[in-house]
């Protein structure tokens, strides 16, 4: 799999600012965790994951409705090893 470049991995990392403090908590956790080893097939996930609604979001990364957040998970799974 490809690594993401600088330049690709900033984009990702700017599109994936929320409006939620929540969100930005998780997502910035997520990225000081994983950003050296993101691919391009998992940024394609995110960006997917991005276009989602920003409540929508929220409750996939805090499982809020666990059924919701499976489903998403599910559907966007195919993007992560």
């Amino acid at each position: 799999m490809t690594r993401l470049d600088e330049r690709s991995l900033s984009k990702l990392k700017w599109r994936c600012r929320r409006g939620l403090l929540e969100n930005d908590l998780v997502i910035e956790r997520f990225f000081r965790h994983h950003e050296e080893t993101i691919t391009t097939r998992q940024a394609e996930g995110l960006n997917a994951l991005m276009d989602l609604a920003t409540t929508t979001c929220w409750t996939c990364c805090s499982a809020a409705d666990s059924r919701m957040a499976r489903s998403t998970r599910l559907k966007y799974a195919k993007c992560w090893p």
